[in-house]
């Protein structure tokens, strides 16, 4: 019995750290590809803290000549999800991305769904009972 719930301990843990090695390998691995094509210090700094990129960081991969399949794998494994304008949309476009890579930026919300947190910005105050004392 002992045996089998070590066992069953055991394999989670297995998963995790193959699933967590699995994303090192995957990004050590686009890093290099980044890397060989000279891109700039600041984007592989994001790329190695595995943060996501924005609109200006795109740009200046696409101007090292980075392949577009290296930067949508790496925001797969990011997991980021862009909201594209139609000034975004015409400025991708301008700087060199493909129609397919900018109809991939188009679906990652629908791709990656982030969960969102609703604040209610006015505070909701509950009517408290003191009893008065009699005099």
């Amino acid at each position: 019995m002992l045996k089998y719930v070590k066992t069953c301990l055991l394999i989670p843990l297995l998963l995790l750290i193959t699933a967590c090695g699995t994303n090192t390998a995957r990004r050590d691995a686009l890093l290099a590809e980044m890397r060989a094509a000279n891109a700039p210090l600041q984007v592989v700094g994001k790329v190695q803290a595995l943060r996501p990129l924005d609109f200006a960081d795109l740009t200046a991969l696409r101007k090292s000549e980075v392949r577009e399949q290296v930067i949508a794998d790496y925001i797969d494994l990011t997991r980021t999800h862009y909201i594209l304008t139609f000034e975004l949309v015409n400025r991708l476009s301008r700087d060199g991305f493909s129609k397919e890579f900018i109809d991939f930026l188009l679906a990652t919300p629908i791709l990656y769904p982030q969960v969102i947190r609703i604040i209610d910005s006015y505070p909701v105050y509950y009517p408290v009972f003191v009893p008065v004392r009699k005099k």
